[in-house]
């Protein structure tokens, strides 16, 4: 077992679920040996993982049935069998992401073996059977976008930004977004200075709600714009002495503190 070289390091990281301390990565010759180690913001993923997991478009799989699952492989073994049935079956070790609770699950994937869908878990069987529904719903047609989400992600947005004081020139770095925006957006950013753009044309931007991400995205979007709000938010304080107490200064317990109501203490 050894730590993970920067390039592959920074590939794992960037399809991972964001955490405010960010992911350690380990390499492991025995892929029964990936896992993750939450309390310790480590993963372990199976050497070859780029080849094996990332190349093959195998890194964020999501499941709307019966509840919407993200699953992020840490390491897949192909099995034989399936083909017959038009899919590709892999043991599965990964981050299982429900909402915003992240747990350790081990199973099965399966893709058919055109791509059109996938599916994930603990039951070989059912996992197959999940992958091969998708696809037959896949030929009938795209799934539209659910005009009740987009009102509740606009309303998201709407509620964050209401109940944050900031200066919104405040700058931020571009790249930290660009996983998330379409090109129109980018090249809005891009007409500011490289790596810099005012975190009101982010909120701005964002307005429509993000329509073609999928939850598991625009959730990881949200705690990016949380924390590049609250830290506008607390320069914007510090900066401002008439709206802060006037009895003390703001301490690193009440950054802390600020961060945590927003799911976003550290751990």
């Amino acid at each position: 077992m050894e730590w993970a070289d920067g390039e592959l390091a920074a590939l794992v990281r960037r399809v991972l679920p964001l955490r405010l301390a960010e992911w350690r990565v380990r390499v492991v010759d025995n892929p029964d040996e990936a896992c993750a180690r939450f309390s310790h913001n480590l993963v372990r993923v199976q050497r070859h993982w780029r080849e094996a997991v990332y190349d093959a478009g195998l890194h964020t799989l999501t499941m709307h049935r019966p509840e919407i699952l993200t699953h992020h492989p840490l390491s897949l073994v192909k099995l034989r069998g399936g083909s017959r049935k038009g899919i590709d079956i892999w043991n599965a070790t990964g981050i299982l992401r429900k909402s915003a609770a992240l747990t350790e699950m081990r199973g099965y994937l399966v893709r058919t073996t055109d791509g059109k869908a996938s599916a994930f878990n603990r039951n070989r069987k059912k996992a197959e059977l999940l992958a091969l529904e998708d696809a037959e719903r896949s030929d009938r047609g795209a799934r539209p976008v659910s005009p009740a989400r987009m009102r509740r992600r606009r309303a998201m947005l709407a509620d964050l930004a209401s109940r944050t004081r900031y200066d919104g020139g405040f700058r931020v770095s571009a790249a930290s977004y660009e996983r998330w925006f379409p090109d129109l957006s980018l090249a809005v950013f891009r007409g500011y200075e490289p790596e810099d753009v005012p975190l009101v044309m982010v909120v701005n931007e964002a307005g429509d709600g993000l329509p073609d991400l999928q939850d598991h995205a625009f959730e990881d979007f949200m705690v990016q714009l949380r924390g590049d709000l609250k830290r506008a938010e607390l320069v914007y304080l510090q900066e401002s002495p008439r709206l802060a107490p006037q009895d003390r200064a703001p301490s690193d317990l009440d950054d802390e503190i600020a961060l945590s109501e927003l799911g976003l203490g550290l751990r």
